[in-house]
């Protein structure tokens, strides 16, 4: 457990919390923004980056849905003081056109399963009167060479 200005993350609360962030990413559960990202949080993934929790539900809102029954899986998790590392995992469809810089790629109605790693940092927030963590800065990393691969581009 680590705590903060009085705050305590257990590490059920930290699963949640990384699942949720990855979920949000993704476009799953665009509507936990809020409740997942500081205002001023710095998120980088292979796919976007950005300086805000406005700029970043722009860019999520922006994307087309490319897939389609996602299941997020939290493998491994570590957390340290206000420091949090996870392993996971994505199982879901292909089933929206993906842009890349050199193509649009189709529907192909292929499952996909995406592996990665999230390295994030928390700050304690005040919302509906609760005090709770939110990611402050977070790094998303995953295998684009092995989606394209999955998508039968490379």
């Amino acid at each position: 457990m680590c705590t903060a200005e009085g705050i305590s993350l257990s590490a059920e609360e930290a699963l949640e919390l990384v699942g949720t962030a990855i979920e949000v990413l993704s476009g799953v559960d665009i509507a936990r923004l809020h409740t997942t990202f500081s205002t001023d949080s710095h998120t980088r993934t292979p796919a976007l980056e950005t300086g805000s929790r406005e700029e970043m539900g722009r860019l999520i809102d922006d994307l087309p849905p490319a897939f389609t029954e996602i299941e997020v899986l939290v493998e491994s998790l570590l957390v340290s003081d206000l420091s949090v590392a996870a392993e996971w995992r994505i199982h879901a469809r292909h089933t929206g056109a993906v842009e890349v810089d050199w193509a649009v790629i189709e529907a192909t109605g292929q499952p996909i399963v995406l592996e990665g790693s999230l390295i994030g940092h928390l700050t304690s927030a005040v919302g509906d009167g609760a005090p709770r963590y939110v990611f402050d800065d977070l790094h998303l990393f995953y295998d684009t060479t092995n989606l394209l691969v999955q998508l039968a581009l490379i």
